[in-house]
């Protein structure tokens, strides 16, 4: 029996982890009023700065004064151990020592108990910034004015920012419990768009593309998503942000709309019209400029208006200065000259009245 007391003793003394055995003192009732430490081991003495000598025969309220007031009821908790038997772990922290300790409790026998503990106190800061950084990380997710989608391989939603829940007009919990497809007015891409997710490599640029979505209240709302694979613990995820671009979609319907409108009332012109960049190259002509110039507006279009439009002096032959340029110097109309002749690209000769503005 010494034998194995002295293995056990040697074990304990050799653990990394501090060690304590204790007895329970309790009051009339039997309810834990106290505890005694009956034995430690270096790894206490080492992580408490207590000494076994100080620490032996002392109850806890004596050697921690104000243990009491600490906001975890040591006393109650780990007596009741003691007292009833069975184990428990638990990761509280010490007001005393002002560290986190995580502890691992059992009853040995009635009204005894022994605790390995080790402090956790790097851990608890490493969690405390991790939260932080989780918060600052939802909340600045949240200011986003892009809708944010994450989702498993298969399409399951598993996370989105308020911004999503606002624009599509379905709460957190719906979105959470649908898949990507709901959101699509036409989910028969699922076939392909699965294999293709898989396919991608985590850390590859965002791919780009304009898409629709449906909303809550059976809109149909144009789209464009940025989304690419992410990494996240073990797990590989899709990560969408997606931008609502009605606005600009109606702007490029808008702008179509009046340069149609534009085009038709060239067209209808009886004069010769040629629209140029600053640059002086060709952007539009109308079919009477096309038939006095004899150049094809498509054919014309980014030359220089000097290719295009060659007008000379009729009575000197001389070349006439670009009329382009003259307007932008000036940011003025400009006429030319009387006695001004234009030469089309087959040779033909026309006296010509303009303005350029």
């Amino acid at each position: 029996m010494a034998l194995e007391e002295g293995k056990t003793r040697s074990l304990i003394g050799s653990l990394p982890d501090g060690f304590a055995y204790h007895r329970v003192v309790t009051d009339e009732k039997g309810n834990p009023i106290d505890y005694i430490f009956l034995e430690v081991n270096p790894a206490f003495e080492k992580m408490t700065g207590l000494s076994k000598e100080k620490a032996l025969g002392k109850k806890v309220t004596e050697l921690l004064p104000g243990i009491e007031e600490d906001s975890f009821n040591w006393i109650e908790n780990l007596g009741k151990i003691g007292i009833e038997g069975g184990s428990g772990v638990f990761q509280k922290y010490s007001d005393y020592f002002q560290k986190w300790y995580e502890l691992s409790v059992s009853g040995v026998e009635k009204g005894y108990f022994g605790v390995i503990f080790r402090e956790i106190t790097r851990e608890k800061e490493i969690e405390k910034s991790l939260k932080s950084s989780e918060e600052k990380y939802k909340a600045l997710v949240n200011q986003s004015l892009d809708m944010l989608f994450l989702h498993d391989q298969e399409g399951q939603i598993l996370e989105v920012n308020r911004e999503a829940v606002k624009r599509t007009g379905y709460s957190r919990e719906q979105l959470l419990n649908m898949t990507v497809f709901d959101l699509h007015p036409d989910p028969g891409g699922k076939d392909w768009i699965i294999p293709e997710w898989k396919s991608w490599k985590v850390g590859n640029g965002p791919i780009r593309i304009e898409d629709y979505h449906i909303h809550s209240d059976g809109s149909i709302v144009p789209v464009e998503i940025a989304t690419g694979k992410v990494s996240i613990g073990d797990g590989e995820y899709i990560l969408a942000l997606v931008s609502d671009i009605s606005e600009r979609k109606q702007f490029e319907k808008d702008l179509r709309k009046s340069e149609e409108d534009l085009r038709t009332t060239l067209n209808s012109i009886g004069d010769a019209v040629i629209a140029t960049d600053p640059d002086g190259k060709i952007v539009r002509m109308n079919p009477v400029a096309e038939d006095l110039t004899g150049w094809e507006e498509e054919k014309a279009k980014g030359k220089p208006l000097t290719e295009v439009f060659r007008i000379f002096n009729s009575q000197t032959g001389d070349k006439v200065e670009n009329p382009v340029e003259k307007v932008i110097q000036s940011k003025k109309m400009v006429g030319l000259a009387n006695h001004t002749m234009l030469v089309s690209k087959g040779g033909e000769k026309y006296q010509i009245a303009d303005s350029a503005a």
